[in-house]
This record gives structure tokens, C-alpha cells and sequence, in this order.
């Protein structure tokens, strides 16, 4: 499997924020026809509850696709240079489970 890597620069140049509301309201349609599933989504707590890490699956039925949203949560990061939220977004087909 090959994996394809877009950063937050790309990820800006590629999908205006006009764009990005307009997919995520076509999402929201979907999941209420019954067309994307969205399960409720899990956390990690680090043992000394110093961080998380949540998990965010979804299935969408066009395009037919599966996904997962990865984050960590790190309350500690406030006031150093690393972002208390830092997360990343998995996608794959559904044929075959490729990314």
C-alpha cells in the first residue's frame, strides 16, 4: 500500500474553508439519510491522566470510503511551542482497505 501524506499547508491550498463547511454540511446530510455511519468515539487516558489519545471512525457510502480521525490531547502543552491537540486523518477505500 502506498501511503499519501497532506500537510496542514497543503490541506489549506487544496480546501478553501467556504469549501470545507459546504462538504462537512453534505456529511451531516448523509449521516441523517443514512448514509454515513459515525459511532461514538473512544479515548485513551494515558494511566497518569496526563493525556489522551481519541479515536473518530466514520463510514461514508459516497464516495464509498472509511475513515479515522487520531488525536492527542496533551492539557501539559500549554505555553510550550507543541499544540495542546494534535491529531491526523486516515482515509482508505473500501474495496480493499487501501489507503
Amino acid at each position: 500500500m502506498s501511503l499519501r501524506v497532506i500537510n496542514d499547508v497543503d490541506v489549506r491550498r487544496l480546501l478553501s474553508m467556504e469549501d470545507c463547511i459546504e462538504v462537512m454540511a453534505e456529511c451531516f446530510r448523509a449521516l441523517g439519510r443514512g448514509e454515513a455511519l459515525v459511532p461514538l468515539r473512544s479515548a485513551l487516558w494515558m494511566p497518569d491522566r496526563s493525556g489522551l489519545l481519541g479515536m473518530m471512525p466514520a463510514w461514508l457510502g459516497a464516495p464509498a470510503s472509511l475513515g479515522i480521525k487520531a488525536i492527542t490531547i496533551m492539557p501539559g502543552n500549554h505555553g510550550l511551542p507543541f499544540d495542546s491537540h494534535q491529531g491526523a486523518i486516515l482515509l482508505f477505500e473500501v474495496a480493499h482497505g487501501s489507503g
